[in-house]
């Protein structure tokens, strides 16, 4: 045989068809990363709304104790403050870390989660045993703002 019939008896190489895809699969990841993206984005904005909103109403709490304060000297809002702290705690912290803390150690919690060192100091001490005293003389003005910056804090 000869060489060169050989060779004119070869046919072209035919490459295989590319493999794709295919458009639905493509569409339909591209849909669904779609909706998860903008899911997250919900929800991201939701429990925003949803902190803002408690922040608001611990907020108001706060200033009807205040006016309660101003209005009558001899009521001790030191009680429905604390109070009303552990449930902004609560709300924001699992009940095995707060519900059981009580003087120094809810006093350490606070300048944790505030990241201040006010309620070791005066007027914030006052919110450990303050509750359970029949009168008592402090800078009342300081420690509302202690307590609203601290809520401020603990609800971003």
């Amino acid at each position: 045989m000869d060489p060169s019939a050989i060779l004119s008896q070869l046919r072209d190489l035919h490459m295989p068809a590319s493999v794709s895809a295919g458009q639905p699969l493509s569409l339909l990841v591209t849909v669904l990363g779609f909706i998860i993206l903008l899911s997250l984005i919900g929800l991201y904005y939701w429990r925003r709304r949803r902190c803002s909103t408690a922040l608001e109403e611990a907020l108001q709490i706060l200033a009807e104790i205040e006016l309660k304060q101003k209005e009558n000297q001899s009521y001790n809002g030191l009680a429905d403050l604390s109070i009303l702290m552990r449930r902004v705690a609560l709300s924001r912290f699992s009940r095995k870390a707060v519900a059981c803390l009580h003087g120094e150690a809810w006093l350490d919690f606070l300048n944790k989660t505030g990241n201040t060192a006010v309620f070791i100091q005066s007027p914030g001490s006052y919110l450990a045993e303050g509750p359970y005293c029949s009168s008592i003389d402090l800078d009342w003005e300081a420690l509302f703002f202690c307590v609203k910056k601290w809520m401020k804090k603990v609800c971003v």
